[in-house]
């Protein structure tokens, strides 16, 4: 084989285990190190040496994002011999043992597992990806199961027993809800049964729903007081009438990413105040004043998206109403948004009415690119 290769294949030395990670070192600001790992659990003597250093930054670099986090290179929680020893087939790399008998896997401090836990768990199908960590030795099984956060994710892509187990495992910490309506494996109706009594714990919830009921009558039961994101996906075709949130009170002072399309919302009695995000689409029945009334109470929204608002065509308020709006403090003509990132509005309001949202409209629509880094798309009539 090395002859058909050629000499150059023969002349290849093999690196010795250990040297082929792709480790970088660089200083930090406080004048300790900061330690790039990739995705490879591999860490070899050498690299594990090097990594010896008090305290660090360690960056855990991934294809879906980098965290980073301070502590020493030491376990926080430490177990037996027994209690690390292979359960199930370890991998050759985590299973060769260093000097002190222990496999390298196993000097990873708790917190940088914890991290590489949640990067392989992700949202989509959390508990198979959990239950599939804990057979890999009894120290990962004592570190998933003893951690509720790592069951935070509350995936209708998954099972309803799986749900079940995430609910029972996550205990009181902060959920994340998710339901697409495509590929869900859990009925509709099944799902929000479940998720009803944890309502108090949801932090955030992203839904995408047909002409179905069984999330309308959730969200007007009972309010969230802790939610920070809330996205609501409906069907263009839904005839269910319009939906009033959390029982007609208004949304929790937490709130600040909010997203509604094609379901016909009452906005008023939410008092939407302190957004960073919104996003309303195919909205028939919200008004322009209380647009209005969100951006101008909203001084730290980053992105905005109006689209296919019938308020917003023919945008002149009565003068009643703007007399209304002066009373209460909104100066139609100076709702400034310093922070705002991106702006869409589609389609776009007649002109000249469009001076009352944005100040950076093109001669008959734009879509560019502004100083530091903002992106705003308007399409005007």
């Amino acid at each position: 084989t090395f002859k058909e290769r050629g000499p150059r294949s023969v002349s290849r030395k093999r690196k010795p285990y250990g040297q082929n990670l792709p480790i970088a070192k660089r200083t930090a600001r406080g004048g300790g190190e900061a330690v790039y790992l990739s995705d490879s659990w591999t860490v070899g003597l050498r690299t594990m040496e090097r990594l010896r250093v008090s305290p660090p930054t360690v960056h855990y670099c991934s294809t879906r994002g980098v965290f980073d986090t301070q502590f020493p290179l030491t376990p926080s929680v430490n177990f037996s011999p027994e209690e690390t020893g292979d359960s199930f087939g370890a991998t050759e790399a985590s299973s060769r043992p260093d000097r002190s008998g222990r496999p390298w896997i196993h000097l990873l401090p708790h917190e940088l597992l914890l991290l590489i836990f949640q990067f392989y768990a992700g949202m989509h199908t959390p508990v198979r990806n959990l239950v599939r960590l804990k057979l890999v030795c009894k120290l990962w099984q004592h570190i998933v199961e003893g951690t509720p956060s790592l069951w935070c994710w509350i995936s209708a892509k998954e099972a309803l027993p799986r749900v079940r187990k995430a609910l029972a495992m996550a205990k009181d910490v902060p959920l994340e809800i998710r339901y697409p309506e495509k590929g869900a494996k859990t009925k509709q109706e099944n799902f929000f049964a479940e998720i009803r009594g944890s309502i108090t714990h949801w932090r955030s919830f992203v839904v995408s729903t047909g002409n179905t009921d069984s999330v309308v009558a959730v969200l007007r039961s009972a309010v969230a007081p802790n939610i920070e994101t809330f996205h609501l996906y409906g069907s263009y075709r839904w005839n269910r009438g319009p939906v009033t949130l959390f029982g007609g009170e208004a949304a929790p002072r937490v709130l600040t990413d909010f997203a509604v399309h094609y379901i016909p919302v009452i906005m008023e009695p939410l008092q939407l105040s302190g957004l960073r995000s919104l996003d309303l689409r195919e909205l028939p029945i919200i008004s322009a004043e209380e647009v209005l009334r969100i951006l101008s109470v909203s001084p730290a929204l980053e992105h905005c998206c109006l689209q296919s608002l019938e308020c917003l065509k023919d945008f002149a308020l009565p003068g009643h109403k703007q007399e209304s709006l002066t009373r209460h403090g909104i100066k139609t003509s100076t709702i400034q948004l310093s922070h705002l990132r991106s702006l869409t509005l589609e389609p776009g309001i007649r002109a000249p009415y469009h001076s009352h949202i944005s100040s950076h409209p093109g001669p008959g629509g734009s879509d560019k690119q502004c100083p530091g880094n903002r992106h705003y798309l308007i399409r005007r009539q």
